[in-house]
């Protein structure tokens, strides 16, 4: 989790005050500790793991968003649909390890693919860390099987960055 002792875990539902950008359909917020087995739907979902890791049970899940989703920096936060507040998915945003990019990725419900969800989540994205945060640089990972996500990267004005590929291919967009 953190090791910061006055930091407690959300439960119950997040407030507009946890949320980090909204548009017209997605919020972008914390996660909460009850969002674990709504969360479980996708990351148990052998499609929706394909391209990431083993499918998750719920200590896995729950392991997953405490470690990952909670505390004072997150490096993935919930996305929930505006209109019914039901999660489905979360986005990875966060520094990139020994850089000043930040790195955008997403991992969605299947039932939400196909939505635009993707292309919209990380417009705001880019928009709110160049705008708001004052980063220069956003990075996205992506196995280079993953062709739906790759044309998502690419719509979104990413382009391929091949001196910052680590584990994986990177894609990258400056700041104008």
């Amino acid at each position: 989790m953190t090791d910061d002792k006055s930091f407690e875990p959300l439960t119950g539902e997040a407030e507009p005050s946890d949320w980090l950008v909204q548009t017209d359909r997605l919020v972008v917020r914390r996660f909460v500790l009850d969002d674990v087995d709504a969360a479980l739907d996708y990351l148990g979902d052998p499609a929706v793991m394909e391209f990431v890791e083993p499918c998750m049970d719920h200590a896995r899940a729950t392991e997953f968003i405490q470690k990952a989703g909670l505390g004072p920096a997150p490096l993935v936060w919930a996305v929930q649909l505006r209109s019914t507040r039901r999660l489905i998915g979360h986005i990875i945003f966060h520094p990139w390890p020994d850089s000043t990019a930040w790195e955008l990725g997403w991992l969605l419900r299947r039932d939400a693919w196909g939505n635009g969800f993707a292309t919209e989540l990380s417009t705001a994205l880019i928009d709110y860390g160049f705008n708001q945060l004052g980063i220069d640089q956003i990075i996205a990972e992506c196995l280079p099987t993953h062709q739906a996500s790759i044309a998502t990267i690419k719509r979104v004005g990413l382009t391929r960055a091949r001196h910052l590929d680590q584990d994986l291919p990177v894609w990258s967009i400056h700041r104008e």
